[in-house]
Order: C-alpha cells, then structure tokens, then sequence
C-alpha cells in the first residue's frame, strides 16, 4: 500500500532505499568476509568497511547491507558507486548493515538501528555523523 507519509510513533522502522550493491558481511572469529549476492568474496574491493566492522564487539555475526556512495546531497548514487570502484577509491564507499543476524552481544535495539559508515567518509555537512537519507517526502 503507498501512503504519503510514514507512520506516526516511535515503533515504527522503515527501510531507505538505497542505490548500491547488496552485500553480506559474515564475521567468523574476527575476521570478516564481504559477500555478493552471488557468494562471491568482494572483502577486497570494500577493505577500509570490512576492517570497520572487525572492530565490531563480537566474535560471529551476519549482516546484510548495502555498498553505496553517498552524494554531497545525502542520496546513494550508483553511477559514483561503479566510478569508486573502477578507480580503486574504497574511501568513498559506505555500507549501510540494516539486518544483523547471530550477534548475541547486541542489543535488538541497535540490531535494529545500526548503520555503519567507514569513518573516514564522513558527509561534511554533519561532521562525526552518519549520512541521513533524504527525508520521507
């Protein structure tokens, strides 16, 4: 059903859509594998994120995201997300963990908020913060 503005409440979660590539972080032992849909290991194209997530308190979780670029504007654009990658700039890139799977030593409500963004790509309209999507219009 389209609506013209989201619910009201605190209880409610909603997913942006974001232009990128879906992407699996699975975390073994501390070390982390960054999956395509496909299987494929793509840790190596996305290393400044996977050893981000290396720093996460637990030993075993599964996240499910999205690789994207983040515009000056706040919106994920694809086409600067293949350039990044053609060009070897993994600094541009931000994953976006919107489920968490097997993580027992974090709280739902963080399982259910989290978004982990590469540090060093910060949006430099809100310096030490997480890019916020366009709003819902």
């Amino acid at each position: 059903m389209l609506v013209d503005k989201p619910p009201a409440g605190d209880r409610w979660l909603h997913e942006i859509k974001l232009d990128g590539y879906r992407t699996a972080a699975r975390i073994e032992s501390g070390q982390v594998h960054m999956l395509t849909r496909k299987g494929l290991d793509w840790t190596g194209c996305f290393g400044p994120i996977a050893r981000t997530l290396e720093a996460l308190p637990v030993r075993a979780a599964y996240l499910d995201g999205e690789i994207v670029v983040v515009r000056p504007d706040g919106v994920s654009s694809f086409a600067d997300l293949q350039e990044a990658l053609s060009l070897g700039q993994a600094n541009r890139l931000s994953y976006y963990a919107f489920d968490l799977f097997r993580t027992p030593r974090i709280s739902r409500a963080v399982r259910a908020r989290v978004s982990i963004r590469q540090h060093r790509n910060r949006s430099p309209s809100m310096p030490g913060s997480l890019p916020r999507p366009r709003p819902w219009h």
